[in-house]
């Protein structure tokens, strides 16, 4: 008797650098990718997308709402790239100047809303209306963020840094 693997290779994408985030659409066969420079690349149904090339500063934070409609990557220039994805070709819908790494984003779990970390702070943005909705500050930056299962409260864990304070 022999095992068969549960996994078999259907498609295959390759990065100029390592792998820093990695995320599923909630909707179809869509895998986004992102690297150490920098790049963004989608696998769609099995074809391969570039949304960013190489930029020489990482992708730290990559994730879609939940309807799919929305992909978001944050990383080390500071900017948070917004593109839409119900359409056949994603388009940069949003590029929000954040001033300071963006390492740590999360979506609502029942609206387009997107919690990223500032610095110290963290900004809640509405993807749809385009506009921040808050922005939660705090006492050191945020190493995880996180939207309670009902999606009333956006929980993010601090650890303390002496320079930070």
């Amino acid at each position: 008797m022999t095992l068969k693997s549960i996994l078999e290779l259907s498609a295959k994408e390759t990065l100029s650098d390592y792998v820093t985030a990695i995320a599923w659409s909630p909707m179809g066969n869509t895998l986004a990718a992102a690297s150490g420079s920098g790049e963004v690349h989608l696998l769609k149904n099995f074809v391969s997308l570039s949304l960013c090339q190489s930029t020489g500063q990482s992708i730290d934070a990559l994730a879609f709402s939940f309807d799919g409609k929305w992909l978001a990557a944050g990383g080390q220039d500071g900017t948070m790239t917004l593109w839409q994805m119900h359409e056949d070709v994603p388009r940069i819908a949003d590029t929000l100047e954040c001033s300071s790494w963006v390492d740590r984003l999360v979506w609502h779990p029942t609206c387009n809303h997107l919690a990223f970390n500032q610095g110290k702070t963290v900004q809640i943005w509405d993807a749809d209306q385009a506009e921040s909705v808050t922005c939660l500050i705090g006492i050191a930056s945020p190493q995880d963020l996180r939207w309670s299962p009902d999606g009333n409260t956006c929980d993010r864990h601090q650890k303390q840094h002496p320079h930070l304070e």
